[in-house]
C-alpha cells in the first residue's frame, strides 16, 4: 500500500531527525521481566524504560526515561504487535493496574488477555505523567487552596490553578527540565523508538481518547510503520479543544432517551432540556445559597450555588462504579435542581469541581496540540456557548504560561488516511462527543465507523459486557493477519454502523443525591 505523507509530517520528521532512525542505533533500554494476573490467566511482561532524548530540537538535550510495558504473545511470534496508547493526557497502564478490582480493570485485563494470543502488545506511557514510572517527578501541580466563603468561581479557580502550574513550571525549570520537550511531537517520537529499539516493523495502533490524538499524530508522522488501527473515545488532532454544540447534543440525547424511557412520567413537564434552561436563567438572575453538611468534616456550611457550578455537574454529575452511571442519573440529577433541590450541587462543590487533577503534561500537552484558527472561530460562534460557556477556558488561560510549542495547522488538518482504521464512539461521552469520529471517518479512505447508542468514553469495554459477539469480531480486526481468506477492506464493511446498548435511568423520585454522599 502506498502511504500519503503530509509536508508538515515530512518536515516534522526531518526536524526531529538530526539522526534518523534508520541509521541510528536503537535508543538504550532496561527491561525486566515480569508475571501479571488476569481473570483468565498470568501474563508474561517485560517492564522497561527507554532513554530518549528530553527535546529531540536541541543537540545538547539532557536523557530522559520513558516507562513502557511490553506484554508478550501467548501464541506465535513474528506478528505486528498491537501498540496501545494511553489517554489523558495524565491515563498510563502499568502493574499497578493488575491488582485493582474497580471497574473497568476487569475489562482491561480481559482485553489484554486476548490480545496477546497472537501477538505482543506494547503499551507506551505517556513522559511527563507524574504517575509514570521514572524520571516524572514533580509534574504534579498543588492544589490550590480555595477562596474564603465556600464561594469560589470558575475564574478565580482557573487562575489559582494557572499561578499554581507556573510555579510548577518554574521549580521544574530550575532543578534541569526542559519543559519545552513536553509536547506531542516529542510524544510522537518516543513511540517511535520503543518500536525500533524493541525491533518491530510495522505496528497496528490502538488508543482510548488522547491515546487516538496521540495514535493519529503518529499515524501523520510515521504512516508506513503502521499496518492498521483501531480507535475509540476518539479525538482529532484538531479537536484537543472541545465544541460546545457537540457536547450540548449529548446531553440532548440523554434528555432523548430518558424522555422515551420508564421514567418519563417523572420528569420535568416541558422536558429536560428545557429544565435546564430554566436551571441556568435561574442561577444566572439569583444564586441560590444553600446549608449543607460538609462531606469533608460533617459540619453544616453555607454555600453558594451559581449557574458555573450546575454547568460543571451536567458533563458529570454522578461519581459511580461504572461511567456509565452518571448519564444514567443525569435526567435525575436535572429534576433535583430543576425542583429547587440544590443540596448535591453545594456539596459537590464543597469538594471542588475544577475538571483538573493538577498533572501538567495536560496543559503541556494539549495546549502544543492547540487548534486551527478556523476550528476556533467556528466554536467561539456555536449557540451552545450562550448555555455551557466556553468548554476551554482553562486553554486559553493557561497557554501563556505554558512553554510546549504549539503545532502549526498543517499537522492538525483533516487529511484522507490510507491506513486500515477501525473507529468506535459512543454518543452519550461527553468527552470526546460524537461529533468527533463523524468529523473523522469521513478521511477514511479503508475504513469503518461505529456508533454504539448510549455508549460512553470508555464504549469499547462496554461492548466487552453487552455486545460481546462484536467485541470479538473488533479483536479479529486486530488479529486480521491470521485469517486468509478475507482483507481489511471487506473486514470494515462487514462491521454494522450503529448498535445499541441498554441504559436503566434512574428514577428521579428515587433517594436524593444528596443523601447519597
Amino acid at each position: 500500500m502506498k502511504f500519503r505523507r503530509t509536508a508538515a509530517a515530512v518536515a516534522l520528521s526531518l526536524a526531529l531527525s538530526a539522526v534518523s532512525h534508520a541509521d541510528a542505533p536503537a535508543r538504550p533500554i532496561f527491561s525486566n521481566p515480569i508475571q501479571l494476573p488476569t481473570e483468565q490467566g498470568p501474563l508474561l511482561a517485560d517492564e522497561g524504560f527507554i532513554v530518549v532524548k528530553e527535546n529531540r530540537g536541541k543537540a545538547d538535550s539532557r536523557d530522559i526515561l520513558v516507562n513502557y510495558l511490553r506484554f508478550r504473545s501467548r501464541g506465535e511470534s513474528g506478528r505486528d504487535p498491537l501498540f496501545v496508547l494511553p489517554g489523558g493526557p495524565g491515563d498510563l497502564l502499568d502493574r499497578r493496574d493488575f491488582a485493582k478490582k474497580h471497574y473497568p480493570h476487569s475489562r482491561i485485563r480481559e482485553a489484554l488477555y486476548r490480545q496477546t494470543a497472537h501477538r505482543d502488545v506494547v503499551v507506551v506511557n505517556q513522559r511527563g505523567n507524574f504517575w509514570a514510572l521514572g524520571n516524572n517527578g514533580g509534574f504534579e501541580a498543588s492544589r490550590p487552596t480555595p477562596v474564603p466563603g465556600n464561594d469560589e468561581t470558575k475564574e478565580q479557580a482557573t487562575e489559582r490553578w494557572k499561578q499554581s502550574i507556573e510555579q510548577t513550571f518554574k521549580t521544574l525549570t530550575a532543578g534541569g527540565v526542559d519543559l519545552s520537550g513536553y509536547d506531542i511531537v516529542n510524544m510522537v517520537e518516543d513511540v517511535e523508538d520503543v518500536r525500533v529499539a524493541l525491533g518491530y516493523g510495522k505496528v497496528i495502533m490502538s488508543g482510548i481518547s488522547f491515546g487516538s490524538q496521540w495514535g493519529l499524530s503518529y499515524m501523520r508522522v510515521h504512516p508506513e510503520n503502521v499496518s492498521r488501527a483501531m480507535f475509540s473515545g476518539v479525538e482529532p488532532v484538531d479537536y484537543g479543544y472541545d465544541s460546545p454544540q457537540a457536547l450540548w447534543g449529548v446531553l440532548e440525547r440523554i434528555a432523548s432517551s430518558a424522555e422515551k424511557s420508564p421514567i418519563a412520567a417523572q420528569l420535568p413537564k416541558g422536558g429536560l432540556i428545557a429544565a435546564v434552561k430554566t436551571v441556568l436563567a435561574r442561577l444566572e438572575k439569583a444564586p441560590a445559597t444553600v446549608e449543607v453538611k460538609d462531606p469533608a468534616t460533617g459540619k453544616a456550611v453555607t454555600v453558594t450555588v451559581r449557574a458555573d457550578d450546575f454547568r460543571a455537574l451536567l458533563f458529570s454529575p454522578w461519581r459511580g462504579k461504572a461511567l456509565r452511571d452518571s448519564p444514567a442519573m443525569w435526567p435525575k440529577f436535572v429534576t433535583e435542581v430543576y425542583n429547587g433541590d440544590y443540596r448535591y450541587v453545594a456539596a459537590r462543590k464543597l469538594q471542588g469541581l475544577f475538571p483538573f487533577n493538577g498533572n501538567v503534561n495536560l496543559p503541556l500537552v494539549d495546549i502544543s496540540l492547540g487548534i486551527t484558527a478556523k476550528r476556533d472561530a467556528r466554536l467561539k460562534k456555536e449557540p451552545a456557548v450562550a448555555l455551557i460557556g466556553d468548554p476551554n477556558f482553562f486553554y486559553r488561560s493557561w497557554a501563556s504560561v505554558t512553554p510546549t510549542k504549539v503545532v502549526d495547522d498543517d499537522f492538525r488538518n483533516f487529511y484522507p488516511i490510507e491506513i486500515p482504521t477501525l473507529l468506535i464512539q459512543g454518543d452519550m461521552d461527553w468527552s470526546t462527543p460524537l461529533d468527533n469520529v463523524l468529523d473523522l471517518g469521513k478521511h477514511l479512505q479503508t475504513g469503518a465507523v461505529i456508533t454504539v447508542r448510549t455508549g460512553t468514553h470508555i464504549v469499547g469495554y462496554e461492548l466487552q459486557e453487552f455486545q460481546p459477539e462484536l467485541s470479538e469480531k473488533i479483536a479479529a480486526f486486530i488479529d486480521l493477519d491470521t485469517q486468509t481468506t478475507l482483507d481489511a477492506a471487506a473486514m470494515l464493511k462487514s462491521f454494522p454502523s450503529e448498535v445499541s446498548l441498554p441504559l436503566q435511568f434512574e428514577a428521579p423520585q428515587s433517594t436524593a443525591l444528596y443523601d447519597r454522599l
